[in-house]
């Protein structure tokens, strides 16, 4: 999967988990989902709400992708992890207010360093597994 630039903006994706190919995107994106970025291999340069922020490989980041945001670089040619959660799904599980109020206020949010990468990688490829990559390959699987 890559960023589609025809897609509308703030069209919902809806819940997700992809592994995209490192391609900068070619314009900016919003839409009504949380979302977490993870970069099993080197790192990349992304742009959120006009803040250009470096992101190191093997740390989970999550922020409100209604905030303008692009890819801009990659360390690495491998595929990335690109998972969104419906805003109102995510406010309706059961965590931690503080987590929820930072990023409904901007803030990108970002694993500490990569002490949890095995098990972040773990649970990120179940997630894949269970979701599949796109429709077309789930719906391959069920034919």
């Amino acid at each position: 999967m890559k960023f589609i630039p025809s897609c509308p903006d703030v069209a919902p994706y809806g819940l997700t988990c992809e592994k995209w190919l490192p391609i900068p995107a070619s314009r900016l994106d919003r839409h009504n989902e949380i979302e977490l970025l993870y970069f099993p291999e080197g790192g990349s340069t992304i742009l959120v709400n006009n803040n250009l922020l470096q992101v190191p490989g093997h740390r989970l980041i999550v922020f409100w992708a209604l905030l303008p945001h692009k890819t801009i670089s990659f360390v690495s040619d491998k595929e990335y992890f690109t998972c969104t959660i419906p805003l109102y799904m995510f406010l309706s599980w059961a965590m931690d207010k503080h987590f929820q109020e930072l990023l409904l206020q901007g803030e990108v949010l970002a694993a500490p360093d990569a002490s949890n990468r095995r098990m972040d990688e773990l649970q990120l490829n179940q997630w894949w597994a269970e979701m599949g990559d796109s429709p077309s390959e789930s719906l391959q699987a069920v034919v």
